[in-house]
């Protein structure tokens, strides 16, 4: 008997839409599961079948933006809408991404806390972290369940203050150089737009105590390959991230975009992966009974190649890529941002930049450079840091998604639903702070702040998946803002309003803009 090619077709097409139907019916009996367990639960705006509440956050009907951006894609109107919830008292809302996810917004230390505490995994799928993995693989930052238990517990003795004590000579170095450049395009003149040579120097840090690599990066600015290649990559991940079209791997590789992504993912690699292979070669001689190492300090990548579990096992190459790659990801952005920001500050408050100033050279005297001793004698300096950190958040928000029924705010929240910190609305939630868009870094004192709870303040996360390089970046941050007010009084240009608004760290959409002007000593 012949078959005919219209059977055949026909035959293909029903196992096609048989499956489809066994496959998003389920789909999407579970999320009208959800809808029904949920709405008298949690305050939220109007709710369509089709587009979710993505009408009430400025996405178009023809662009789905991803749920991470259509959060943050206007900061001042989604903070406009969703402040109004926490005004009345609320502590956390829902919102739906068309009929497909479902979200609960945490913004008081009461509902943040209880994912916090957890170890949830960071939200994966169309804009979440996954998106990350082509560049970072399974860092820290990634990871999940055992893997990220067993490296979390390996890595963590790179972040011990005798290796952290290592580093203050490079933030030093690192500084003096940004100082130097900022001084020959001001003259205590002009204005300078700080962003760039301040993202220049914090990857130059990173470079160093990462892999002990110098390369005159802050010379060469944006010219150089890896500095270029690390920012094309973020654009990269911001632009795929508001177009859900490019979500599926199998149609992004075969873009314009998705091939360049990997050429620049394969360099990064590279870089870090030649670096690994020479250091190895080197603890191999002196394993060998070669010279002794001349280094002053053990870097990142030392730690890496040392590091043994119970068992005895280290870490594969392909593990230690993944964690160097993380670390520079995580590392440079979110504290170059910190240190822009920190600038404004002190340019715009000049009382405050005063009291910064009188703390720092009451530690440092005449002295030029920052000791690891300076940073525990600084009293105000962490404050204004601190503050600065709060108004100016510089991660806006993280997520998670649930594994497992968990209990939020008294409500039974299934497995499969996503939550987000919005840490930007946390830190200036009028329930949760005393006049939030009030620059004040006195809040943080001891006498004040001792008796809150330590949720209201998490700008590294908290909780077993808190950020581990927190000590680290403080460090950095606290001798760059020592060394820059203590020899420039700084002034922002009152004629341009930097704006906040939020990339995958809080940029200012107008820029940062500083007059530098050296102290007379």
């Amino acid at each position: 008997m012949v078959v005919s090619t219209t059977t055949i077709l026909s035959l293909v097409l029903t196992v096609v839409l048989g499956y489809a139907i066994a496959k998003l019916v389920p789909f999407f009996y579970k999320r009208w599961q959800w809808r029904r367990r949920l709405d008298p639960h949690f305050v939220h705006w109007p709710i369509s079948w089709i587009t979710g509440s993505l009408t009430q956050v400025g996405c178009s009907g023809d662009l789905c933006i991803d749920f991470v951006f259509v959060q943050f894609s206007s900061l001042e109107d989604l903070c406009g809408k969703s402040q109004k919830f926490a005004t009345e008292g609320h502590k956390a809302f829902m919102w739906w991404i068309g009929p497909l996810r479902c979200i609960i917004s945490c913004f008081h230390p009461d509902t943040a806390k209880v994912m916090l505490r957890s170890s949830e995994p960071k939200a994966s799928g169309g804009g979440g972290y996954e998106f990350l993995r082509p560049w970072i693989g399974d860092g820290l930052l990634v990871s999940e369940g055992k893997k990220w238990e067993r490296n979390r517990r390996l890595l963590t003795p790179g972040f011990h203050f005798e290796i952290l004590h290592g580093y203050i000579p490079i933030y030093n170095r690192v500084v003096e150089v940004l100082m130097d450049k900022c001084e020959r395009q001001s003259h205590g003149e002009v204005y300078v737009a700080v962003e760039n040579p301040v993202l220049v120097a914090a990857l130059d840090t990173m470079l160093r105590c990462a892999l002990s690599y110098e390369d005159n990066i802050q010379e060469k600015g944006e010219n150089h390959p890896y500095l270029k290649a690390v920012r094309k990559l973020g654009q990269l991940l911001i632009k795929r991230s508001l177009n859900p079209l490019l979500y599926p791997d199998f149609i992004y590789s075969r873009t314009k975009d998705g091939k360049v992504n990997k050429e620049l993912c394969d360099y990064v690699h590279d870089f870090a992966m030649r670096i690994i292979t020479s250091r190895k070669q080197k603890l191999a001689e002196k394993e060998d009974g070669d010279k002794a190492n001349t280094k002053r300090h053990l870097d990142f990548l030392d730690i890496l190649l040392t590091a043994r579990d119970e068992e005895g096992h280290g870490l594969t190459d392909r593990e230690i890529r993944d964690e160097v790659d993380t670390f520079m990801f995580a590392g440079h952005d979110t504290t170059s941002t910190t240190l822009g920001w920190c600038l404004y500050a002190l340019g715009s408050y000049p009382d405050i930049q005063q009291r910064v100033y009188e703390d720092v050279h009451k530690v440092m005297g005449d002295r030029t450079e920052v000791t690891w001793e300076d940073l525990s004698g600084f009293q105000y300096l962490p404050l204004f840091i601190r503050e600065t950190m709060r108004r100016y958040t510089p991660v806006p928000m993280i997520s998670r998604e649930v594994s497992s029924p968990i209990s939020l705010d008294g409500v039974d929240i299934p497995k499969g639903v996503m939550t987000d910190i919005p840490l930007y609305q946390l830190h200036n939630n009028p329930h949760v702070w005393k006049e939030p868009e009030k620059f004040c870094p006195e809040r943080f004192e001891k006498s004040v702040f001792a008796d809150r709870d330590p949720y209201v303040y998490v700008p590294f996360s908290a909780g077993p998946r808190n950020c581990i390089g927190q000590n680290f970046a403080m460090n950095e941050i606290k001798t760059m803002v020592a060394r820059i007010v203590h020899r420039f009084q700084l002034e922002a240009d009152p004629s341009i309003d930097p704006h906040p608004y939020p990339e995958v760290t809080l940029r200012a959409k107008n820029g940062i803009h500083i007059k530098f002007t050296r102290r007379s000593q």
